[in-house]
């Protein structure tokens, strides 16, 4: 996608873009949402370095946006996890109390009845 945005920026935007190395640099630009006020940089040493930052400060900002998305799912996890296994054990609790039940009603019974 890139490579074809850098070529598409090369021979579409010929005003903006006059080759394929400056449409590589339009596209990573856009891609990453960086964008430029007063244009490129003017040095190879620049756009390295520009190209370089965006996509470290994209991937940072993926990087954290990940972790915060972790944190609140694995609350949520947790949070079902536990009432799950709280209905288990009231559930239990009362099939163990119908059983005695049973058993104290079985015993009050005449035999062959």
């Amino acid at each position: 996608m890139l490579l074809a945005g850098a070529g598409a920026g090369a021979a579409l935007e010929s005003r903006t873009v006059g080759s394929f190395g400056e449409g590589l640099l339009w596209a990573v630009a856009l891609m990453t949402t960086a964008g430029y006020i007063h244009g490129p940089p003017d040095t190879s040493g620049g756009l390295v370095l520009s190209v370089g930052l965006m996509v470290v400060g994209f991937l940072m900002l993926s990087l954290v946006s990940a972790a915060l998305a972790a944190i609140f799912v694995r609350d949520d996890t947790e949070t079902s996890d536990q009432r799950e296994a709280s209905r288990d054990e009231e559930i239990l609790a009362r099939l163990d109390d119908l059983a005695a039940r049973l058993e104290a009603l079985e015993r009050r019974l005449p035999p062959g009845d």
